[in-house]
């Protein structure tokens, strides 16, 4: 009786947390470059042993224990705005951010200039260059900004500012695309944004950009909608059945008080 108290108390907290990541999911649905998380749980059982090396006797634990999550890096699909300052990546690759003087990195391409001329996030954290430093458009023309006809980018990484005013084109800076040997290792961080962790980054070549476009969320709404209501449904049934002992236990102890 008190081991199925357990299997249901620990399947509801299980389902708790498996819930949240799914609301999650749901809410950065709708921003650029947001990768779905999937949570990890397994028997508790399974996690006691590999805890203590197998050494477990098998009828003594049960429940289910949430585990951890995991990021699902799949491509998600391109959207197009328009914006000349919108970039996308097909293939692999992050582009490479500053936050507090550290570097991070985000699929997410919505980028705008600051005052100071600079390509930045929406968040305004500066977008690099492959030489680690920050881009700085209006610096590179070093002319009047209202001289400025249009703003390139080349599949490569390559911004140009191009002027009736003037014969060549001024290349602004080429931007920093950079993978990971093992993607596991990367740590999510607020909306977008990936701190490296223990993952080693490294230039790429295996991308292609595209100005004017954004890459969506890989999040399938209808899809994490199914998921939150099977997942309620577990937790009903926990639910359900915690209720349902406890309530034996309490008659239970009832009778033996009267005895």
């Amino acid at each position: 009786m008190f081991e199925g108290l357990y299997n249901s108390a620990s399947g509801m907290i299980n389902q708790a947390r498996i819930q949240e990541i799914i609301s999650t999911n749901i809410a950065k649905a709708v921003v650029p470059g947001h990768k779905k998380i999937v949570g990890i749980s397994k028997p508790f059982e399974d996690a006691l042993k590999s805890k203590l090396n197998g050494d477990i006797n098998s009828q003594q634990v049960g429940g289910v224990e949430f585990i951890d999550n995991y990021v699902v890096f799949e491509q998600g699909p391109l959207k197009l705005t328009g914006n000349p300052l919108n970039f996308a990546i097909e293939g692999k690759g992050f582009f490479t951010v500053e936050m507090n003087g550290k570097e991070y990195y985000t699929r997410n391409g919505s980028f705008t200039m600051n005052t100071n001329g600079e390509l930045v996030t929406s968040e305004g954290y500066p977008v690099l260059d492959t030489e680690g430093g920050r881009i700085n458009i209006l610096n590179s023309f070093k002319g009047n900004p209202a001289d400025v006809s249009k703003i390139t980018l080349s599949s490569d990484g390559i911004i140009k500012i191009h002027s009736a005013n003037l014969k060549e084109n001024i290349e602004a800076g080429k931007l920093k695309i950079v993978d990971f040997d093992d993607l596991t290792k990367l740590e999510p961080m607020g909306s977008s944004l990936f701190n490296a962790g223990k993952a080693v980054p490294q230039e790429t070549e295996e991308f292609s950009l595209s100005q004017g476009y954004l890459e969506q969320s890989n999040v399938n709404i209808i899809d994490e909608m199914v998921s939150m209501i099977s997942n309620m449904r577990i937790y009903e049934t926990n639910q359900k059945i915690l209720k349902s002992i406890s309530d034996s236990i309490n008659r239970s102890t009832n009778e033996l008080g009267r005895v």
